[in-house]
């Protein structure tokens, strides 16, 4: 196990209980980008996954409660893109806490983009938020979906076919809703 795992893990407490106070979200949103680059140094490898999976379990169960708690700020920071690709490579790994974790944020992530309806009366800056959400899975996503249709032909690990949150089911269907041309 890693040291990285506790702070990640009250991090991800902290943006639960802070993350919908907009006075405190900046803070928040440094706290991740930081906890983030200190993550992106340890996991250059896949060999860094399979050796660390506490990290990647907890460093995504957090990036899936940013989402949940204050998804915007990180919708629009170019983070994003980094953490759909880390998401990619940490599909591949064989360890079920990391996989729901990743499966949680990925779920989380377009879900955030669907409550973004453009058929909603949002204002112009709620759909370039959605602008930016899309942009960002359609140029990270088809690693994403090609890893989900692997591990349900049984190349990759498949823990969550289907469950109430973050499931390969979920992910697939959601990703057909916002992203269509992916699948």
């Amino acid at each position: 196990q890693s040291h990285l795992s506790p702070y990640l893990y009250c991090a991800s407490i902290c943006i639960a209980e802070y993350g919908r106070d907009p006075d405190i979200i900046p803070m928040l949103m440094g706290m991740f980008s930081e906890l983030s680059a200190a993550i992106f140094a340890a996991l250059k490898s896949p060999a860094d996954f399979t050796s660390h999976p506490d990290v990647v379990e907890e460093f995504f169960f957090l990036a899936a409660r940013t989402m949940a708690h204050c998804p915007e700020p990180l919708v629009l920071n170019p983070l994003l893109h980094s953490l759909l690709q880390c998401a990619a490579v940490g599909m591949k790994l064989d360890h079920r806490d990391a996989n729901s974790g990743i499966l949680t944020f990925l779920e989380n992530t377009i879900s955030y983009g669907l409550s973004l309806s453009p058929t909603t009366a949002a204002g112009a800056e709620k759909q370039a938020v959605r602008q930016a959400l899309e942009q960002a899975v359609v140029a990270e996503g088809q690693p994403i979906v090609t890893n989900l249709a692997q591990a349900l032909l049984g190349d990759l690990p498949a823990y969550r076919l289907d469950n109430e949150r973050g499931s390969i089911a979920g992910v697939l269907f959601k990703l057909n809703e916002l992203c269509p041309q992916l699948l």
